[in-house]
């Protein structure tokens, strides 16, 4: 049995999208924080809750949703 709110719905990505932030992500010059970004939106295209991708990435859930409501908007 869960605890506390279901996981958040998959982020909506497109193919070509998908690719591009892959490819980003590989590349050695990217900043970290636009790395950490980069990863917030794979593991949220790949449907992994907020609280995961918090862990995983070891960042805020804060931080973590805010940049999923920014790849909404």
């Amino acid at each position: 049995m869960g605890r506390g709110k279901p996981a958040a719905p998959a982020l909506p990505m497109t193919c070509r999208q998908r690719v591009l932030l892959e490819q980003e992500s590989r590349k050695r010059t990217t900043l970290q924080q636009y790395h950490d970004r980069i990863l917030i939106l794979l593991h949220g295209s790949d449907g992994k809750s907020n609280s995961w991708v918090a862990r995983d990435l070891g960042m805020g859930l804060n931080t973590v949703k805010t940049w999923r409501r920014h790849w909404q908007a």
